[in-house]
């Protein structure tokens, strides 16, 4: 599958790239027409062990990199390091709570958190914690189990259709 593609009225739509397993399509759906339409995804018709035998053939350096899950942009270096450095000012340590408001241990900075995070949490408990939530306002970090995590709704804001209007279905 393709990256994007034009539509007959000259619009852009985005696609799930061909590697289901590395798409990251839900980072460009913020993009507008314009934006799209200077874009180029020269990689996205590729899955990614093709890509490496690319980086391999053309010597470039990030052909072995390990895999991440972190951000891409800083190569291999700690998100807590630099956020710390360039956010430093919302980095406040606060308590992480369960869903009835008991406290259970301290949090080093909700930026640091992910909703449905497990690891690094740092608690003893008899099952595994998930980060269900973070309150912002009381710089808590709110816990539980696994059953704990599904949600049957949600706010939705600032939704960007990037063809203008509700995506049809494939």
């Amino acid at each position: 599958m393709r990256a994007f593609g034009r539509l007959p009225d000259g619009k852009v739509e985005l696609l799930c790239g061909q590697d289901e397993l590395k798409d990251q399509a839900y980072v460009l759906g913020m993009l507008n027409q314009d934006q799209l339409a200077h874009s180029l995804f020269p990689v996205g018709e590729y899955k990614k062990p093709e890509v490496r035998e690319l980086a391999r053939r053309f010597g470039l350096p990030v052909a072995e990199r390990a895999e991440s899950q972190d951000l891409c942009f800083l190569a291999g270096k700690d998100y807590r390091q630099f956020l710390s450095r360039i956010a430093s000012d919302v980095i406040k340590p606060g308590p992480i709570v369960n869903k009835l408001g008991e406290v259970l241990g301290e949090h080093q900075g909700l930026a640091f958190y992910t909703i449905g995070q497990r690891k690094g949490i740092k608690i003893s408990s008899s099952q595994p914690l998930f980060v269900l939530s973070k309150n912002v306002n009381q710089n808590k970090l709110v816990v539980g189990p696994r059953e704990e995590l599904g949600l049957d709704e949600m706010d939705v804001a600032d939704v960007n259709w990037v063809l203008g209007k509700k995506a049809r279905k494939y």
